[in-house]
């Protein structure tokens, strides 16, 4: 259940258009790319009168070049304007935000980064 999650994600993001997707923190991450991650309230399951649902809430952490001017710089802007309406059409998200973008170091380089937050409802039952 939770790899299928995964790999929904996944398929969104690169329908999206980041062609580099990591299910893992990577080591050695090549921007631009997304990372998949557990959210901190990573499962919750709800009793409705419909039955038991569990919802998993994920953080996806997008990475792309720093730019030194704002030509270079809005290429997030321009990654986030194609992700959001994929990952909310192709998964079965109720919810999605975004981080304010910040700066990340890896690879001895500076990398314009941000969190996706979404939740996916997933069916289950007892």
């Amino acid at each position: 259940m939770i790899q299928d999650v995964k790999d929904t994600i996944s398929s969104a993001l690169i329908l999206g258009g980041i062609s580099k997707v990591y299910t893992y923190l990577p080591e050695r991450p090549i921007p631009p790319c997304a990372m998949i991650e557990p959210d901190v309230e990573f499962i919750r399951t709800n009793e409705t009168a419909y039955g038991v649902f569990h919802t998993t809430n994920w953080k996806i952490r997008v990475m792309v070049p720093r730019g030194a001017n704002d030509k270079e710089t809005n290429e997030l802007d321009s990654y986030l304007d194609d992700l959001l309406p994929a990952l909310w059409d192709q998964t079965d998200c109720n919810l999605l935000s975004v981080d304010k973008p910040f700066i990340t170091e890896a690879n001895n380089a500076s990398y314009l980064t941000t969190f996706i937050n979404i939740s996916i409802d997933m069916q289950g039952g007892n």
